[in-house]
């Protein structure tokens, strides 16, 4: 993930990527361990783990948990057009899975759930060539940030055409060390300009140079 936000940064100014907090991700919580190691196959039992009543299951561990990241790419990403990070009160962020996929996700949906037949036009990272994404959909994460008129923030999913998931608050936890508070992103950039909310590239100051030395050499 890092590797790739630094060449995303290096080409296009600016690399982000989405944070949340997986549940799933990390090793077994060794509280979880503690209870399962006394249990036979097939047995489960409820305990109380700080507070919080669980039910010990062995086909189903608990894990401690563990940072989830995901590259998002500048255009998948429409944000408040503010000047400073701290200003911005939403994000969109466009998401493509695969219709199925969607359809498990969403089941209460699955019924108004459709691909685009034409695909979508998409920029595959690893060899950089634009490449016709088939049998997905296009989906649309808001996230707003918590704000004087808004309290509790939102948040929601949809299509063009579906709402996946109904308007309700911000599930983000803020953070203070962030400049984006309580929405789930962060960023690196290339060349900070001042003034300017999204970084400028390396590469586009390169290429006009190159352009230049173009011109000279074929006079």
């Amino acid at each position: 993930k890092v590797n790739r936000m630094l060449r995303d940064s290096f080409i296009f100014g600016e690399a982000w990527i989405k944070t949340w907090w997986n549940k799933s991700g990390g090793w077994i919580d060794p509280r979880w361990e503690r209870y399962a190691d006394k249990l036979k196959p097939g047995q489960k039992k409820w305990v109380n783990i700080d507070g919080e009543r669980i039910q010990i299951d062995l086909d189903n561990p608990m894990f401690v948990g563990d940072h989830g990241l995901k590259n998002i790419l500048p255009w998948n990403l429409f944000i408040d057009p503010q000047v400073e990070p701290e200003d911005c009160e939403w994000v969109i962020i466009e998401d493509y899975i695969h219709v199925e996929n969607a359809k498990r996700l969403y089941p209460n949906k699955a019924n108004k759930i459709q691909s685009d037949n034409d695909g979508y036009k998409v920029l595959n990272t690893g060899s950089l060539v634009v490449e016709t994404l088939r049998n997905h959909i296009c989906r649309w994460i808001v996230f707003g940030r918590r704000t004087e008129f808004l309290p509790d923030g939102a948040y929601f999913v949809c299509t063009e055409d579906v709402m996946l998931e109904e308007p309700t608050d911000n599930p983000c936890e803020p953070c203070a060390e962030s400049e984006w508070g309580d929405l789930p992103l962060e960023r690196l950039t290339d060349i900070d300009v001042p003034g300017r909310l999204h970084g400028y590239s390396t590469i586009n100051i390169l290429s006009n140079l190159q352009h230049s030395e173009n011109q000279m050499t074929t006079m």
